[in-house]
């Protein structure tokens, strides 16, 4: 998304019809769509983790859509945060969690350093945590919402 990123503008040149560019989110913020001949054209953020979560919430939906299939978006579940967050205020945060059902209800741990450069966070991660605009902090104990990206855990499966 630097002065470097030609992305957006080798897709203008080549004739796709940009509809947004940048969204406010973290991580996946230079995500942009676009048209070209009325097909769609995804373009991801460069950083792996950036790109693997866009493509989660953006492209995987769109493409079982276009496949046919009714059910497009994975389950959502409430989880209790087991550490407390800080974002910026003004962007949805995504946040790489391990979903654990401890018997009495779901509990949400990030999965670790939530650097977009570091993959592990999404190999460990069975769900997304979304926080929402508007708040800096979400604090430890509260209830969140989680994208589902694997199963739920058992206390005793989920090192």
């Amino acid at each position: 998304m630097g002065d470097r990123d030609l992305v957006c503008e080798v897709l203008n040149d080549v004739g796709v019809e940009r509809l947004f560019w940048k969204v406010d989110m973290k991580p996946g913020r230079p995500t942009a769509f676009g048209l070209k001949d009325g097909k769609p054209v995804f373009s991801l953020p460069g950083n792996p983790v950036s790109t693997m979560v866009t493509f989660e919430e953006f492209v995987r939906p769109a493409l079982l859509k276009m496949m046919g299939h009714r059910r497009v978006i994975r389950p959502f579940v409430k989880a209790i945060l087991q550490e407390t967050a800080t974002k910026r205020r003004d962007r949805v945060q995504f946040l790489r969690v391990r979903v654990v059902d401890n018997g009495e209800h779901l509990t949400a741990s990030s999965s670790g350093d939530q650097n977009t450069g570091i993959l592990l966070t999404m190999l460990r991660a069975n769900g997304i945590a979304i926080l929402p605009a508007g708040r800096e902090q979400i604090e430890a104990g509260e209830e969140v919402d989680i994208h589902l990206i694997g199963d739920v855990q058992e206390p005793d499966t989920a090192k």
